[in-house]
């Protein structure tokens, strides 16, 4: 009988011992699309070329970004569907200007990014003269 108490003793003892250890693992917080569109609006850059825009994953955004990868961390973040729905969204709008820009029906083709402002005269003999206004604070 005390063999049997005690092995009961044992017994609670350890299931109370597995119900104090917490083995969760953390899951990594998931962002929604319009957070990682604002991460990956940072990395849009232009192809002057080819009038496209992509991602450019060396994309320094600030100074402080050549000391840090804090900017490169929050892209690797990105989930990956979010990115490949950002990236269809890129592609639509190369096709468009693509093809604008091929079959010169348009007069200029104007492609902006969260830093830089790209204007390409696509007609050179267009009526219209569109250039870029310098700030007066240079």
């Amino acid at each position: 009988m005390k063999s049997v108490l005690f092995s009961v003793i044992i017994l609670l003892s350890l299931s109370f011992q597995s119900c104090r250890d917490n083995f969760s693992v953390p899951t990594p917080a998931s962002r929604n699309y319009q957070q990682d569109a604002a991460v990956l609006n940072e990395f849009v850059d232009i192809n002057k070329t080819t009038h496209e825009y992509y991602i450019n994953s060396n994309k320094r955004n600030s100074v402080l970004s050549y000391i840090t990868n804090a900017d490169v961390e929050e892209l690797n973040s990105v989930n990956s569907l979010n990115l490949s729905i950002f990236k269809e969204s890129l592609n639509q709008i190369n096709s468009c200007s693509g093809q604008l820009a091929a079959s010169h029906g348009v007069d200029y083709i104007v492609m902006i990014t969260e830093n830089e402002i790209y204007i390409s005269q696509i007609k050179n003999d267009s009526p219209i003269e569109l250039k870029k206004k310098q700030s007066d604070n240079g």
